[in-house]
């Protein structure tokens, strides 16, 4: 059974991202939603996960806050950031933090599914 973690505060980026994962129909897959990164880790503490999907921008606590937090807990699963923002600088502060892999929400879904396979074959 692989779990995957969904986390975005925007309902229709919630709903897009878990449909192009479902749509994988991979077997034993598993996927978990969040509504913002408190809850994203109230779900880490009660369960283990493969992969963490995170948007970037969310209220309360950023998809950065939640990788820096991640990490320094000594967390390592796989964290792909799937978000709007285009800034060089912004994207190389995630990157650095731990994120495995940054998103763009306007990737096509093909690209989504792909990222689920590559990062979760090095998982």
């Amino acid at each position: 059974m692989t779990k995957i973690l969904i986390v975005d505060d925007n309902p229709l980026g919630l709903m897009l991202v878990t449909g192009v994962i479902m749509a994988t129909k991979t077997d034993g897959l598993e996927v978990l939603s969040a509504r913002n990164a408190m809850d994203a880790l109230i779900i880490l503490e009660r369960n283990t996960v493969d992969m963490l999907f995170t948007d970037l921008h969310m209220n309360e606590m950023s998809g950065l806050q939640l990788i820096k937090r991640l990490r320094k807990n000594g967390n390592t699963i796989p964290i792909v950031v799937v978000t709007m923002e285009e800034s060089p600088e912004m994207l190389k502060r995630v990157l650095e933090a731990g994120a495995t892999m940054v998103m763009s929400k306007r990737s096509k879904p093909a690209d989504l599914q792909k990222a689920l396979e590559l990062v979760g074959k090095n998982a």
